[in-house]
């Protein structure tokens, strides 16, 4: 204080001492000391300081004006670090707004009679294919929902088509890689044990067709005795409840349904050794992954939605259907299935438009032509399993919680469509040489 009034009695003067210079010096580094540790401007303390009329101010009075003056500054702060907060916050909430994302892209799904060149459509992520100007995206309702990933739905989906041709198999595999030892009927009936397991434990369905995936690939690759296939069944059934499920089946409730035939020493054991086999790869692709797209496009109802999941698990049954990627059991199931409910009660061709949509086709990226060999091995399923005593899918879907649709009387196979070898897609022998043949199934 004593310097800042000497100050002031020296700033009268017409010329400066060497001393009054000094000063002046440790003044201003008083005050930018001052400034930095209050966050208060220099020239705000400097006028506190100094009045209009030159006159000294009192203590009290420089300390008052120095918290008004701090007081001032941070309620300025406070608003304008508030103002900036609302308008970001606002900025955002648009920018994730439909109606802005929707004006961003350059096919809006609400404008119709819009001239949209192929290369102009709406598909999101390079690997899909370009979208009709007339077709809606089914990912567009979706677009504020965190959970449904609507960002790399389509790229998720490119990657499990891409990982559907990794693990291929072909017609009569099972034979070639077990020597006849493991037969056909032996794996259906280790799969019909496995999908009353997992009913009984309230497993996902997502984990029986993991379930089976790894039963089919460990088969392919190593040979097995026939006393370990049911152990085989069970570790797979393990792994799978991991990797699927919250809360999995302990070993010893394994154990249990297997009625003590092995112990929790042999299950872990199969289990080391199953994941040895399959290296370490435990995410592949389903026919459930695609199910539930397919369902989605044509907003399937309960009844559309339990028949093409029991269509798509008769698949498992026979090992030979493993051949066709899970892409096809998709779209044949839900093909077959809506023809079954909607097609022939009124009347209609499994062609016609209103039972495979142009929105499937271009989803699923097939024709009914392309299906018609899958669609009749599934018709030929359905026969068979009324048949056979392998009655565990059968028994699941006859409940009233699946609707009852094993339950559902089975169409005319000349309403099937015909088989054109030109278009329809082929992994096995011609149709001359008896591709589809589950007489096996109804073997006791």
């Amino acid at each position: 204080r004593d310097e800042v009034d000497g100050t002031e009695k020296l700033l009268s003067k017409s010329k400066l001492t060497r001393k009054a210079k000094g000063m002046l010096k440790k003044l201003d580094c008083a005050i930018s000391q001052f400034s930095e540790e209050n966050e208060i401007d220099i020239g705000i303390i400097q006028s506190a300081i100094l009045e209009k009329d030159g006159r000294r101010m009192t203590r009290a009075r420089k300390k008052k004006v120095l918290e008004q003056m701090k007081e001032k500054q941070q309620e300025e702060n406070r608003k304008e670090t508030k103002t900036k907060s609302e308008s970001e916050n606002e900025k955002q909430k648009h920018m994730n707004s439909v109606d802005y994302k929707l004006s961003k892209l350059k096919y809006h799904p609400y404008q119709e009679n819009k001239p949209v060149k192929a290369h102009e459509c709406c598909p999101v992520g390079h690997h899909s294919l370009p979208l009709p100007r007339d077709m809606y995206d089914i990912d567009m309702k979706h677009m504020d929902d965190p959970a449904y990933s609507r960002t790399y739905v389509k790229d998720i989906n490119s990657y499990l088509s891409s990982l559907q041709h990794k693990y291929k198999f072909e017609y009569n595999w099972l034979k070639k890689a077990q020597s006849g030892k493991i037969t056909r009927k032996m794996r259906a009936i280790l799969v019909d044990w496995l999908v009353e397991i997992s009913d009984e434990f309230y497993l996902l369905s997502d984990t029986l067709y993991l379930c089976i995936n790894f039963v089919d690939r460990y088969l392919i690759k190593k040979k097995i005795l026939r006393s370990e296939l049911q152990l085989l069944g069970i570790s797979c059934m393990l792994l799978a409840a991991k990797y699927e499920e919250i809360f999995s089946p302990s070993v010893s409730e394994f154990c249990v349904v297997c009625d003590f035939t092995y112990t929790k020493e042999d299950v872990l054991r199969m289990e080391q050794e199953v994941l040895k086999v399959l290296n370490y790869e435990l995410t592949v692709c389903t026919a459930k992954n695609f199910l539930r797209r397919y369902q989605r496009v044509c907003y399937v109802r309960s009844t559309e939605k339990n028949l093409c999941n029991y269509f798509a698990e008769l698949c498992m049954l026979d090992s030979n259907m493993s051949m066709y990627p899970p892409t096809v059991i998709a779209a044949a199931a839900l093909c077959l299935a809506r023809f079954q409910l909607y097609g022939e009660p009124a009347g209609r061709s499994i062609y016609d438009k209103m039972i495979w949509t142009p929105e499937l086709q271009h989803y699923s990226n097939y024709t009914v032509d392309e299906l018609a060999w899958v669609i009749k091995a599934m018709f030929s399923l359905q026969e068979c399993i009324h048949m056979s005593y392998h009655s565990g899918i059968v028994t699941k879907y006859s409940t009233s919680v699946y609707d009852n649709v094993s339950d559902m009387e089975i169409i005319d196979e000349e309403e099937l469509p015909k088989i054109d070898s030109s278009k329809a897609i082929i992994f096995g022998p011609t149709e001359g040489e008896n591709k589809h043949d589950f007489k096996f199934l109804t073997i006791k």
